[in-house]
């Protein structure tokens, strides 16, 4: 068998470039995202709403346990799906 270097070459793979307007503002948004969370937990814990603060917390700790344990595309399904399924079991519940 005669060996032929030219059908094993590499595949031609284009440049991929992200703009910096783009990754700015994902970068703000996240950013801002992030400080809605905290904001919201330290008003949480600043309105003497104790029983509500520990639920978050423990929401949050149960959420990095479970994280932990599988991959990020799974954890993202079952919290999709958990956060399309609660409100309308919620609101069979309330008929």
């Amino acid at each position: 068998m005669t060996y032929f270097p030219w059908l094993f070459r590499c595949p031609n793979i284009p440049e991929v470039k992200i703009p910096n307007d783009l990754a700015l503002n994902v970068a703000r948004s996240l950013r801002y995202e992030i400080n809605m969370g905290f904001a919201t937990l330290w008003v949480i814990g600043q309105d003497h709403q104790l029983k509500k603060y520990l639920i978050v917390v423990a929401g949050l700790w149960i959420l990095s346990v479970h994280g932990s344990c599988c991959n990020f595309l799974t954890l993202s399904y079952i919290v999709f799906v958990v956060l399309y399924t609660v409100p309308v079991l919620y609101e069979v519940t309330l008929r």
